[in-house]
């Protein structure tokens, strides 16, 4: 039988395999192929040809991740080799910071000192997404950019089939976009009346119940007693006597050493840190709960030294109890210092409402002008200090503070009344090309001269930078410049080459018509995946 010389896309799919059937059974020599057969079957040759993934990589439990495990050479990666900066940091002392505020913050201020000047790419990624921030954000609604994209998604064609194209080529033209670049200054006016409130807590603990009793004992150093200072206030008969105290630890980073130092007591005494005994007095009696007299005749007065570190370096309330059991009279206290760290004494400090913050800031930077009057400061000495949660807190302790000079930062309340108008006035001379001398005055017309561009569909957002002698010490820029394209488009003479499609039938294949691909799981790769996730919040976290 003679085999028909016709196009494959010019017959009908029934008509094509009964032809094929026909020649088969005929010993025909040339046997047609099926084009979607033979791809489908070059397309699981290469995806058979990828390696098993559980042959690139596998995961362990600490964090590392092995590379080509069953290769003669595998390669170890560690979280140190995946995230580099780290400082060769594993992920336990990141996950240490977890919940832990103070710990976060100190890690993050570390780290902010350290890239600022850090000569590593990731000290150059820091400085440049720094710098970012100094940039403005118009509304971008109306740019020319999403044009395009919006007649692409609104004229999508309703369905596909097999298709055939066909190319021609004629005169014509296209659309060529000529620039016409625009410069406006974008002001920051900050000018109003408003009230600042300053938030902070110091120290590395809070009193929250029972007697307060915290002092200074010098830098670095805070005492706390527990029980009624004084001398015979308790009378009975055997009787047993409890005082306490309850704290909220929130700084324990900032604690080096807890000591149990002084007690004082008539007859028997004990101290109970989170209902644990850390010590008891004189022996290791205590009337009538153990044999012994009740009455001793004593006051007792000793220096235990006895280390309740611990107690302090796990954030949360802490109780703190005395036990004393009197024969006739007696009284019972006792006195723990503390020690810490004064740099790490600040565990927040913050400040608003933002938009006072920034007036406040502009009358820091001296881009604003105006009074800052605080309403609400706590008693200070004759250096200016305070004594907040038993820690002297001075100025100097306060760090980037957006008070100006003369109120100290201490201030937890304000009202400030800001007038912005370093942008008006007279402006600065020059020359014009007719060698004219020209000095303008400006009534801040100009302060919005950006809106026009920025409402503007014809016109596209290019950049945005600070004016050089705008950009204040705390790094808050008061005049950003703009640069937009305002241009129109051109029509240019070309060659068309115009392409149609036609796409007559349904559509061939489905699902898995024409392709049945198998698929390989990997016990590694969700571990591997979950470590590399974890790790990567964790970095940004910090």
């Amino acid at each position: 039988m003679k085999l028909l010389r016709t196009s494959w896309l010019a017959q009908p799919i029934a008509a094509i395999v009964v032809s094929a059937l026909v020649t088969v059974q005929t010993g025909a020599i040339a046997l047609a192929a099926d084009p979607i057969a033979t791809g489908a079957a070059a397309g699981r040759a290469v995806g058979g040809s990828i390696p098993n993934v559980n042959d690139l990589f596998s995961a362990q439990p600490d964090g590392q991740v092995t590379l080509w495990p069953n290769s003669s050479k595998p390669l170890s990666l560690s979280s140190g080799d995946m995230f580099p900066g780290s400082n060769g940091q594993n992920a336990d002392s990141t996950q240490a910071l977890y919940g832990n505020d103070s710990a976060m913050i100190n890690a993050g201020t570390d780290a902010h000192k350290r890239l600022k000047t850090e000569g590593s790419r990731t000290g150059d990624a820091y400085r440049t997404l720094v710098g970012s921030s100094n940039v403005t954000r118009p509304n971008l609604d109306n740019d020319p950019l999403w044009a395009k994209s919006d007649f692409t998604w609104n004229n999508l064609p309703a369905d596909f089939a097999d298709c055939s194209t066909n190319t021609t080529f004629s005169k014509g033209s296209y659309s060529v976009h000529v620039p016409d670049y625009k410069t406006c200054e974008r002001v920051q006016d900050q000018s109003q009346k408003c009230t600042i409130i300053h938030e902070y807590r110091a120290g590395v603990l809070e009193h929250t119940g029972g007697p307060a009793n915290l002092s200074s004992c010098g830098p670095g150093c805070v005492d706390m007693w527990i029980g009624t200072i004084g001398d015979n206030y308790w009378t009975g008969s055997c009787t047993i006597y409890q005082e306490s105290i309850e704290v909220d630890v929130f700084n324990p980073e900032a604690v080096t050493s807890a000591t149990l130092v002084h007690a004082k007591w008539d007859d028997y005494m004990q101290v109970y840190l989170r209902n644990t005994k850390v010590w008891q007095g004189p022996d290791w009696r205590f009337a009538p709960e153990t044999e012994g007299p009740c009455e001793l005749a004593t006051e007792w007065e000793a220096s235990p030294n006895v280390d309740v570190t611990s107690f302090f370096k796990v954030a949360g309330k802490l109780e703190l109890r005395t036990r004393v059991s009197v024969g006739v009279k007696g009284e019972g206290y006792a006195r723990i210092r503390i020690q810490y760290d004064p740099t790490k004494i600040l565990a927040k400090s913050e400040y608003y409402p933002p938009e006072c913050k920034k007036s406040l800031q502009g009358v820091s930077d001296g881009f604003c002008v105006g009074t800052v009057t605080c309403t609400d400061m706590p008693m200070t000495d004759s250096s200016g200090c305070a004594t907040v949660n038993g820690i002297r807190l001075c100025p100097s302790d306060f760090t980037n503070s957006p008070m100006p000079a003369g109120t100290s930062p201490l201030c937890r309340r304000a009202s400030v009344d800001a007038q912005c108008n370093f942008y008006k006035g007279q402006m600065d001379c020059w020359t014009d090309a007719q060698g004219q001398k020209q000095c303008p005055k400006t009534n801040g017309e100009n302060l919005a001269s950006c809106a026009a561009y920025e409402s503007n569909p014809s016109c596209g957002f290019i950049k945005s930078s600070c004016v050089e002698g705008a950009l204040g010490a705390s790094g808050t820029c008061y005049v950003h410049e703009e640069q937009w394209d305002c241009g129109n488009s051109a029509t240019v003479p070309t060659v068309t080459r115009n392409t149609t499609t036609s796409c007559p039938g349904p559509i061939r294949c489905m699902g898995t018509d024409c392709v049945n691909p198998q698929a390989d799981l990997s016990n590694d790769f969700a571990r591997a995946a979950a470590t590399l996730s974890a790790a990567r919040f964790m970095a940004m976290d910090a």
